[in-house]
């Protein structure tokens, strides 16, 4: 939505195809939203299939670390250039993001350490 409904302008490219500078804040915000979104259909896939439990929970932790993971790098270098507040906003974002993006991986070494033991299920 953000691609389209930008403000100055409905079309984000230019006549060449490339991304106009000031629409380029609107690509970051939506590549940060589309990781979980693809996580999210991935997730609701493996969990409606269930095509083996272990595998399914296994394969859900690795997509969600892979999304944590990719929302901190985007948010590295969206927030490279923000000053005052919002810079000082998006650094404790960075820091709940990586928080997050360990606290998934912990799980994934738990479950594989003690895989009968514990699930999330």
């Amino acid at each position: 939505m953000e691609f389209f409904f930008a403000p100055g302008g409905i079309h984000p490219f230019d006549s060449d195809w490339t991304i106009l500078p000031n629409h380029l804040k609107n690509f970051e915000h939506s590549s940060i939203t589309l990781s979980f979104f693809v996580y999210a259909v991935f997730a609701l896939i493996l969990d409606r299939t269930r095509p083996r439990p272990a595998a399914s929970e296994g394969l859900t932790i690795l997509a969600s670390a892979a999304a944590f993971a990719q929302e901190l790098f985007l948010f590295h270098f969206h927030s490279a250039d923000h000053m005052g507040v919002g810079g000082q906003y998006h650094f404790i974002l960075q820091f709940i993001i990586f928080v997050s993006l360990l606290t998934t991986l912990a799980l994934s070494w738990v479950l594989f350490k003690h895989p009968n033991k514990c699930s999330i299920v």
